[in-house]
């Protein structure tokens, strides 16, 4: 909590240069320490490339304001369309819903798109199995589920498991660009940005 970082820190008397005073302390346990042993696993053992692509995405916008207006429920998101699309994007190129190994890089069947949402705790990555046979009502849906789940800490097992890409959806954040992490196995993730 930065305000208690503050309010701690206002109390303290100047430090003479090369001292830091502890404000306070974030435990990595729990889903912050799978978290971080994740992220830092994904940078030390897969090849990281970054690209970028700036894209007019006001048909998008205006494709999901249509579905809304038809009585969409849950209410469409953009995540949800974007998924949709990267699950068909996956079937027409399947060398991006692969899984890298010590010696192979497998190509598989299953389109799992895993979608990062946001806790205290950090990013969790829940999965909409077979998104690629889902009609976008129905990854609307699962979406919506998942969050939920997740922010109240429902998850199972089951709901985080087998993903084969992953897509990080920012935009609701002003952020133009990040270096988005792999999701180890994983060999794609999307991140989408303001």
């Amino acid at each position: 909590d930065v305000t208690a970082w503050a309010d701690a820190r206002s109390g303290h008397a100047p430090v003479t240069p090369g001292e830091l005073t502890v404000a306070g302390t974030i435990p990595l346990r729990g889903r912050r320490g799978t978290i971080a042993s994740r992220m830092v696993a994904s940078l030390q053992t897969a090849a990281q490339l970054t690209s970028v692509l700036e894209l007019d995405v006001k048909p998008l916008v205006e494709l999901r304001a249509r579905l809304n207006e038809a009585g969409a429920t849950p209410r469409i998101g953009i995540t949800s369309i974007v998924v949709k699309l990267v699950a068909a994007a996956l079937r027409e190129h399947p060398i991006l819903n692969a899984r890298v190994t010590d010696t192979d890089v497998e190509l598989l069947a299953e389109i799992n798109v895993a979608v990062a949402v946001d806790t205290p705790d950090g990013l969790v990555a829940p999965v909409v199995h077979g998104a690629d046979l889902l009609t976008l009502e129905e990854v609307n849906a699962r979406i919506t589920d998942l969050a939920l789940r997740t922010r109240d800490g429902s998850l199972a097992p089951a709901h985080v498991a087998g993903g084969t890409f992953t897509v990080s959806n920012g935009g609701i954040h002003p952020v133009d660009l990040t270096t988005a992490i792999l999701n180890p196995p994983q060999c794609g993730i999307l991140w989408i940005g303001r």
